[in-house]
């Protein structure tokens, strides 16, 4: 079941007459409802009814379709009420985002990496997000639409040889992609952020230590050398 935050469901309504129909049987619904952000109703007081229907006005009907209790909560409900989109404007939309691992990172083997997916779109497509929106989705602290956005993590491996590195991180996005689908498509470059190894030259012999003469060939031996060669 989806979770729906309780400021964005409008319950407690009350169906009269014949205003309200079954969305499947076309019958005539009398009782207690609740709608939710999006604008559809449900029978029972809230979302947390487990037998709950979606019902639909009554096309053949044009009067008031709802007793409003005058509560609280319903009055912040009516404040965000997306008739007028004004839901989809709560909070701002979390920005693309791509990591830039740190030499730190590289050390450390891996980085973190956050995605999010619009619930409200079909398909819905995976994006990757910062940290700082990620914790603030998850936290719900009203800075980012958290009632239409669904969030993810996953650690990412960055360095290994390169085979390590794919095998590794397929298997990460495989079980992920249980979870969160969508996101082995998004994820199919397996090495990306990889980078090759890069060996530090063993000294040669052929160059002075600061406390020996080893490599060195006086001048005029050197010479006589390259005349050998030729």
């Amino acid at each position: 079941m989806t979770y729906i935050p309780k400021k964005l469901v409008n319950p407690g309504l009350r169906a009269i007459g014949s205003n309200f129909v079954d969305a499947d049987t076309g019958a005539a619904y009398v009782g207690p409802y609740h709608e939710n952000f999006d604008g559809k109703t449900f029978t029972g007081v809230d979302q947390y009814d487990p037998n709950k229907k979606e019902i639909i006005p009554n096309p053949t009907k044009q009067q008031s379709t709802t007793q409003v209790i005058n509560t609280p909560q319903n009055n912040s409900y009516s404040e965000i009420n997306t008739k007028n989109s004004a839901l989809l404007k709560y909070g701002k939309d979390p920005e693309s985002f791509t990591p830039s691992p740190s030499s730190q990172d590289y050390r450390r083997g891996s980085i973190n990496r956050y995605f999010a997916k619009r619930i409200t779109e079909k398909p819905q497509r995976v994006k990757e997000i910062s940290g700082s929106a990620y914790n603030s989705l998850s936290s719900k602290d009203g800075k980012y639409n958290y009632a239409i956005w669904r969030v993810f993590q996953i650690t990412w491996r960055i360095s290994g040889t390169e085979s390590q590195i794919k095998s590794t991180n397929k298997k990460i996005v495989d079980t992920a992609n249980r979870d969160f689908r969508g996101i082995r498509s998004y994820l199919r470059n397996l090495d990306q952020f990889y980078k090759v190894p890069v060996e530090t030259p063993t000294p040669s012999r052929t160059f002075r230590d600061n406390n020996s003469n080893i490599g060195l060939r006086p001048r005029g031996e050197t010479r006589n050398r390259l005349k050998d060669l030729y």
